[in-house]
């Protein structure tokens, strides 16, 4: 409340967006972001430390790809997971559909 007063209430708007973002999201949608989100910090902050700590940047490079690869595994078994449940809520539909029609 009180950093609202210097932000013109922006910052309700944002604490609001974000918790209803988090109670939409699932645990493995919030999984996949984060872990992409952490590849990107890591990659700016192996790129940063090039010039000055030659030794770190190749160590957070490969954090980066690491954890770049387990948001892209994580998210195909995302999209896996709604083509699933999309496939059985059209198969309930057409069952529920045919029940119907009986009558």
């Amino acid at each position: 409340m009180v950093t609202s007063l210097f932000t013109a209430g922006a910052s309700l708007a944002a604490t609001g967006s974000l918790s209803a973002a988090l109670a939409e999201a699932s645990s493995l949608t919030l999984f996949t972001t984060g872990s992409a989100l952490f590849a990107d910090i890591t990659g700016i902050a192996s790129w940063l430390a090039e010039a000055r700590q030659s030794t770190l940047a190749p160590t957070l490079g490969w954090l980066s790809f690491s954890t770049g690869m387990l948001s892209f595994v994580s998210g195909l078994a995302l999209a896996g997971n709604r083509l699933l449940i999309s496939q059985q809520e059209k198969k309930l539909a057409g069952n529920l559909f045919s029940l119907g029609n009986r009558s």
